[in-house]
């Protein structure tokens, strides 16, 4: 792995356990990354329900996450780490990889050191790769080992940092792991204090889908079967979220027993120091291995500006999204999908998402959907399973309960902005072609040279790519109308994987939003 762990990658890896881009196909482009359809609850289910009510919680986690953010963004210097660790057992055999990343932060001279480990290890044999990374001024250097290279390799760049190979630089702005939290929300209980590096610390635990909600959808939704899931956060006396951990272990749709466990800490404000390496000299401009970035018929900022550009003047416009896995265990294919449209009146706020989830195994077969409707301060949902005979109802209203469903559609970032933003791809144009009526300019890459991004998130699933690919459409005025990406290969379990995302954008300032015709359904007096 070359390029381990830049810090875009490293934020979406530890935040969501990097299942490649899925966790862009949010049903809210904006907010959720995993469609409503994909989250259960243990309790029983009603033909018509009002909001569940959010579980009582010694603490509140809005106020608890603001005073985190005030001590980390007024502090000088801090430590941040996470260990992140996947084991699961596949007819017997045992697999695991482990993850372990520490950043030390001198942010008021801007001056970062990160050491990175990722570990793989199953029954096919072990992988270790590791990166020690150091940024001070407007240079950084980069130092990688791994099992699979003999010696070491030192990169270099500096300012204006080319953002499309390594060594990115450390970024010292959302430290602390705030993306995090702004993300989870939980219904915490007090559980006493304990030790923590030589400090006495509040303990708060969560344990449940109905107080974990964001973590339900998101890493809850790859169990059919949990028996562990929870939270503890211990706090120190100044409001900081010093550690976090959370565990979740049970049964896939696939059969598979899988543990996954993720600790978080934040330790040493205003009291760390970064030393310099002293393998520096290796990497410098002279002796640096970064190779050089292969020639784009298209500046890929420009053309992600240009299509925000016409992305943020439209009033209305339709997004979809389609995901499909495809991977064989043992001679036993198991195949999903995920399927989302999101129909945006932006001038008016009013939208409507449709989202469907198919897992199929030789187990069984699951399909969950979705229907959600916002128009002014109200959002509607209805969901439908093949594990459940009726179908339920959602509702809420401003201001929302966002750690419950459902959840209003979000207007800001759409087209799928946010996935261009991190992606970057030295694209050659590959003549046009038809889209919807429309004859459109046609761009492609292939292979982890050209999709330096992409190859460090889905990627880094395969241990021997066969195909890796984009093919992205663009409109005469600038829109990319839709993007394919296509990965498949061998993954270091010896399994056969096949990932294929497609992304579109299209219908600016010709989506129209009807009514649900079952939006009477919805109790609305809860």
């Amino acid at each position: 792995m070359d390029r381990l762990l830049s810090p875009k990658t490293k934020r979406v890896l530890l935040v969501l356990l990097a299942v490649g881009l899925v966790a862009l196909a949010g049903c809210n482009t904006g907010g959720d990354t995993t469609p409503s359809a994909t989250s259960t609850d243990d309790g029983p289910l009603n033909e018509t329900t009002p909001n569940e009510t959010t579980p009582q919680s010694d603490i509140d986690f809005d106020e608890l996450v603001a005073g985190h953010k005030a001590q980390v963004e007024s502090a000088d210097s801090l430590t941040e780490g996470a260990q992140i660790l996947e084991r699961y057992t596949v007819n017997g055999s045992p697999s695991a990889s482990t993850t372990e990343v520490v950043t030390y932060y001198d942010i008021a001279e801007q001056v970062g050191l990160e050491t990175a480990a990722v570990s793989q290890s199953s029954s096919q044999g072990s992988i270790q790769q590791n990166s020690v990374k150091y940024t001070a001024d407007a240079e950084t250097f980069q130092r990688t080992n791994s099992t699979q290279a003999e010696d070491a390799r030192y990169l270099y760049d500096q300012e204006p940092y080319n953002m499309s190979a390594q060594p990115t630089p450390i970024n010292f702005t959302s430290v602390g792991w705030t993306n995090l939290y702004d993300n989870m929300n939980a219904s915490l209980l007090e559980d006493g204090t304990t030790e923590f590096q030589n400090e006495t610390v509040q303990r708060y635990t969560a344990s449940g889908r109905d107080r974990l909600p964001e973590l339900s959808s998101g890493i809850g939704s790859s169990f059919s079967e949990l028996e562990t899931f929870n939270v503890t956060m211990l706090v120190t006396d100044d409001g900081v979220i010093t550690r976090t951990t959370i565990r979740a272990s049970g049964t896939t749709v696939q059969g598979v027993e899988l543990t996954r466990a993720y600790q978080y800490t934040v330790t040493d404000l205003n009291t760390t120091t970064v030393e310099e390496p002293d393998w520096i000299d290796n990497a410098a401009p002279d002796n640096s291995s970064n190779e050089t970035t292969p020639q784009s018929d298209i500046d890929f900022d420009e053309l992600v500006a240009g299509h925000e550009t016409q992305v943020e003047s439209a009033d209305t416009l339709t997004e979809g999204a389609r995901i499909l896995e495809r991977y064989a265990l043992n001679g036993s294919q198991s195949v999903s999908t995920t399927e989302v449209v999101s129909y945006y009146d932006i001038a008016e706020e009013v939208g409507m998402e449709s989202a469907t989830v198919t897992q199929t195994s030789l187990q069984n077969t699951s399909r969950q959907s979705s229907v959600k409707y916002t128009a002014g301060n109200e959002t509607f949902q209805r969901t439908n399973s093949t594990q459940v005979q009726d179908a339920r109802y959602f509702y809420d209203q401003e201001p929302y309960n966002m750690s419950a469903q459902p959840t209003p559609i979000n207007f800001t970032s759409v087209g799928w902005t946010n996935l261009y933003d991190n992606m970057n791809a030295s694209l050659l144009a590959n003549g046009t072609t038809e889209f919807r009526n429309e004859t459109v300019q046609k761009y492609t890459a292939s292979g982890r040279d050209r999709l330096p991004e992409l190859s460090s998130g889905i990627g880094s699933s395969f241990s021997e790519l066969e195909t890796f690919n984009v093919t992205m459409l663009v409109t005469d005025d600038g829109v990319i109308t839709r993007t394919t990406i296509r990965a498949s290969g061998t993954t270091l379990r010896g399994n056969s994987l096949t990932r294929a995302f497609q992304y579109t954008v299209v219908d600016l300032n010709a989506t129209t939003v009807e009514e649900p015709d079952w939006t009477d359904n919805v109790n609305t007096t809860g």
